[in-house]
């Protein structure tokens, strides 16, 4: 685990709002070294951190990479793998996650559309030092490893989350939150582990410029916090947070600090009746994943879905046809995706690249429980980011993530169809 310490001044990423933007658009002036777009941050609340979890079996590497940024893209993934390739790590071995924290830092993505609605222009000597800091993270993981047993276990979090944008009067969510934790076999201490919960890193204010792994970082560092307790040790349990079906999703209440670390509190206290050896079930020493690109079709900025959102559906939209007309994207966003899926004991875990709805998650685990896997977990956000995904009723609703899908309703229907192709061949 390694504090990324990305420098002061480097915009945060994850609110397009005029509270995170510059005065007058864009520095024309060339105030700001690293904004452009955006105000750059002012300051730590906590530490922005890369969290690895390595497992190894028969010389085999499988390594789990939790990141307090916005997301990850494929060129971040692909540029790690480049640096880890000496250790015998390949690119299929990595799983690499952003927790969506929206305090984190930006310029870290070379696309366009995203440089201007979130994250700032791409910066490489930024982008740089992150790979960089992740890579040594894993150097320590890697050099770390010692023999473990794995252990899971969950529950269903009360109180802890709601819905964004639709369905606010139900609990339109999945509030399970499952582990994934590793005992020593020497002496018996944790040494670290996962959680898999879904909810929106956007509790922090939005006028407050300080980096912050905000909620997610919160519920990571209250879980390491009980599970440093049983150690009875001050040395740091690493939890990587890999969030779930997150994309309608966010934290209960209000934005705030106290907020924030009162929800996290609470959530540690419901999870400590789990976190306990005679709870958990071990898990067999043994993994498998498979890796497959899928194509996703052309991307496109579906401009009726975004301007009925925005109350400008006017006369003029009638000239449009069809239900759905779409701007093309070619450039910003890849025709493929990459899919990882993962069994470790009777765990599956799948990956998502971006932000999908509960509806969409609750869908996949339906198909991966048909095939025969009753423990699944959703990795959201997770190898590449891939803005938001619906399912066709939700795309037409209009919200806010029908506006940010740009593969349309289809786009999640094919990945959910590509990890089915995943796990029938297995």
């Amino acid at each position: 685990m390694h504090d990324l310490k990305p420098e002061i001044g480097i915009p945060l990423a994850g609110y397009g709002s005029d509270d995170r933007r510059i005065k007058g658009f864009a520095d024309w002036t060339n105030k700001y070294p690293h904004s452009f777009f955006f105000k750059p941050s002012e300051g730590v609340r906590d530490p922005i951190q890369s969290k690895v979890m390595v497992i190894e079996k028969d010389g085999r590497y499988l390594v789990f990479v939790s990141l307090d940024m916005i997301g990850v893209t494929r060129n971040f993934v692909t540029a790690l793998a480049y640096k880890v390739k000496h250790l015998g790590i390949k690119f299929d071995d990595l799983i690499v996650t952003g927790t969506h924290t929206h305090s984190g830092p930006g310029t870290l993505s070379k696309n366009l559309a995203l440089n201007l609605i979130a994250v700032d222009l791409f910066k490489q000597e930024n982008f740089d030092d992150i790979v960089e800091k992740t890579y040594a993270s894993i150097l320590e993981a890697y050099h770390s490893i010692e023999p473990a047993d794995l252990y899971s276990t969950e529950f269903l979090a009360q109180g802890i989350q709601q819905n964004k944008f639709r369905h606010k009067d139900q609990e339109w969510f999945d509030n399970k939150a499952s582990f994934l934790l590793a005992r020593s076999r020497h002496d018996g201490r944790w040494l670290g582990g996962m959680l898999n919960f879904a909810v929106h890193g956007n509790a922090m204010h939005t006028d407050d410029m300080r980096y912050s792994g905000d909620f997610p970082g919160a519920l990571a560092k209250h879980i390491e916090q009980h599970l440093m307790g049983q150690n009875q040790t001050s040395d740091i349990v690493p939890v990587l947070f890999m969030n779930g079906a997150e994309g309608d999703v966010r934290h209960k209440g209000d934005r705030g600090e106290e907020i924030m670390e009162g929800l996290a509190a609470d959530f540690a206290q419901q999870a400590s009746a789990v976190l306990k050896v005679n709870k958990m079930q071990k898990q067999l020493p043994k993994f498998k994943y498979t890796q497959k690109s899928i194509y996703m079709g052309m991307p496109g900025f579906p401009l009726k879905q975004c301007a009925k959102r925005d109350g400008y559906y006017g006369n003029w939209m009638k000239v449009l046809p069809g239900k759905i007309f779409r701007i093309p994207m070619y450039g910003f966003f890849p025709m493929t995706a990459s899919l990882t899926s993962i069994q470790i004991g009777d765990i599956l875990m799948m990956t998502w690249p971006g932000e999908t709805s509960t509806s969409l998650g609750w869908e996949l685990q339906a198909m991966a429980k048909k095939e025969g896997y009753s423990k699944s977990w959703v990795l959201g956000l997770t190898n590449d980011y891939l803005a938001y995904f619906t399912n066709k009723d939700e795309f037409f609703e209009s919200a806010y993530d029908s506006c940010s899908s740009i593969y349309n309703w289809r786009g999640g229907k094919k990945i959910i169809k590509g990890h089915k192709r995943i796990l029938s061949k297995k």
